[in-house]
């Protein structure tokens, strides 16, 4: 768990392992499962993204960063324009246009308790803007809305990443995969708002030692990462008990820092309460 990077640049052997794994995946899935796990033109358009973000991202020397993020924006941005002109689509899986209809609901989902409580204010706020106020009642707006504030979210966090690791191949290489690129590209459901932060979350936790002032930030990650997606709470309880085991001079305080970090998020955020928060898991779950 040192903190080291590769320096390693992939060369035209790298791209060419990275290429035949994606395409033999999508091939057994339209064999097996007698349909691909996406269409084939978005799907091999994400693949050559992921080329050119690698090629881009060797090239460009570090001092020129700026013009990294900004053709990484443009990209993304052109991938939204295209996609809202039904030029290209990429297809949802079965959430497709739940996380829409939640804020014109002004539903606050508890698997997904930050992202929808965050979004259905950021929507309250909209609503109360003069004139565009009225289009947070249209249901089409508000798709669009998800998918592009979904987009910022992705490139926010892969920017992070890539600042914060960037020779580190294991980042790069996650953000150039076509999965990767289609959730930074207007995808059309929640997981846009997580895929981010869960590669920050696993970056972080395998990179540093659970020691002052670390553990804090990773104290933070490991409480706030069930608030976003519950089903992340087996992660960080998995991750929790694995440096309790190995780093015991801080389990205290690291599991203290845990628990408050997520049972403050759940009163901030949730408007009933940490008990009513619970039971309402409880009763989604079982039914």
């Amino acid at each position: 768990m040192a903190n080291s990077t590769s320096s390693k640049q992939p060369g035209l052997r790298d791209l060419a392992i990275y290429s035949t794994i994606w395409i033999v995946l999508f091939l057994i899935s339209k064999l097996f499962w007698g349909q691909a796990i996406f269409p084939y033109i978005p799907f091999f358009i994400a693949i050559a993204l992921g080329y050119a973000f690698l090629l881009i991202y060797f090239a460009i020397p570090r001092q020129n960063i700026p013009i990294l993020w900004s053709a990484i924006c443009v990209l993304l941005f052109a991938s939204l324009i295209l996609q809202e002109l039904g030029l290209i689509h990429f297809l949802g899986y079965g959430d497709h246009g739940q996380f829409a209809k939640m804020l014109n609901e002004q539903i606050i989902f508890p698997r997904w308790l930050g992202g929808s409580a965050i979004m259905v204010y950021i929507t309250q706020l909209w609503a109360k803007i003069l004139v565009a106020g009225i289009y947070t009642q249209n249901i089409d707006v508000l798709g669009a809305f998800v998918r592009i504030e979904g987009g910022i979210v992705m490139a926010g966090t892969s920017i992070y990443a890539l600042n914060h690791w960037p020779k580190r191949m294991s980042i790069i290489l996650s953000i150039a995969t076509p999965i990767y690129l289609m959730f930074s590209t207007g995808y059309d459901e929640y997981y846009p708002f997580i895929a981010g932060l869960f590669l920050i979350f696993l970056s972080t936790t395998i990179e540093y030692d659970p020691t002052t002032p670390n553990i804090y930030w990773i104290g933070f990650l490991l409480g706030i990462m069930p608030i976003f997606y519950f089903p992340f709470s087996v992660i960080s309880m998995i991750t929790l008990a694995y440096f309790w085991v190995f780093f015991p001079q801080n389990k205290i305080r690291f599991a203290l820092i845990t628990l408050v970090v997520y049972l403050a998020s759940i009163v901030i955020l949730w408007r009933g309460g940490i008990v009513d928060y619970f039971r309402s898991l409880l009763d989604m779950w079982c039914n």
